[in-house]
């Protein structure tokens, strides 16, 4: 750029350089791929506490999945893995759409069943990236003096990715069977009707990214709230101020 007659010097060099606007897209791209490989394969295991609520979001490439499989057995009592979730995607009109839905998880992938015909299909036919929610509500601390006192302890997780229509049978019995094991272990549910198959869908997502955050409190109400999870008694649980 300093050989560039119309690059400007002095002050305004650091100014963006001539037809920026155009050259937009590719800034984009380069910055995902600084993203997704800056990050070293020693430092893919995330720290027992994840991310606190007073830290920034961490970040991740999940393109790797010993990073994927690591973050999900770090989670007690299944955790996340077993805690409500929601698709967001982009509708016809576009706006972001969310949904509710019943998912499993297995080696960095998430298979979920849908009808074969609807508005979450024809989103994700139209366009496949997606995001992902689940959040754990855990414990509930009560206000004893003023309402500032009040917290809410949590575990949650954001995932990117793209979503695919599966078609391949094998694939299909192969997602449906993870659903079962993850609601059902201990089995008893008989086999798979092929009739019933003809007209289920099953949609994979492939993650790309994904975001941890965590408040699990301090001190006794850390111990509380871990103690909770360990012993998967029902939540959230209340918790008051000593």
């Amino acid at each position: 750029w300093d050989s560039n007659p119309r690059w400007p010097k002095g002050p305004q060099r650091f100014s963006r350089p001539p037809h920026s606007t155009a050259l937009a897209p590719l800034r984009r791209r380069l910055y995902r791929h600084w993203i997704l490989h800056r990050i070293p394969q020693t430092s893919l295991a995330p720290s027992p506490d994840l991310v606190s609520k007073r830290q920034a979001p961490v970040l991740r490439a999940l393109g790797r999945q010993a990073h994927v499989q690591t973050y999900a057995e770090a989670l007690p009592c299944g955790g996340l893995l077993a805690s409500p979730a929601a698709l967001g995607a982009i509708g016809k009109d576009g706006y972001p759409m969310v949904k509710p839905l019943n998912f499993a998880y297995h080696d960095g992938k998430i298979y979920f069943h849908t009808a074969k015909e609807g508005e979450k299909i024809e989103d994700i036919k139209r366009d496949n990236r997606v995001c992902f929610e689940a959040h754990l509500p855990i414990a509930y601390l009560k206000a004893k003096n003023q309402p500032c006192e009040a917290e809410y302890f949590f575990r949650s997780v954001i995932i990117k990715g793209r979503a695919y229509i599966i078609e391949d049978g094998d694939e299909k019995l192969f997602g449906l069977k993870c659903l079962m094991q993850k609601y059902q272990p201990e089995g008893g549910y008989g086999d798979f009707l092929e009739e019933k198959l003809k007209i289920t869908g099953i949609v994979r997502i492939d993650i790309e990214e994904m975001v941890g955050k965590e408040d699990l409190g301090k001190d006794e109400q850390k111990e509380a709230v871990l103690k909770a999870m360990e012993d998967r008694v029902t939540l959230p649980i209340a918790l008051e101020h000593e």
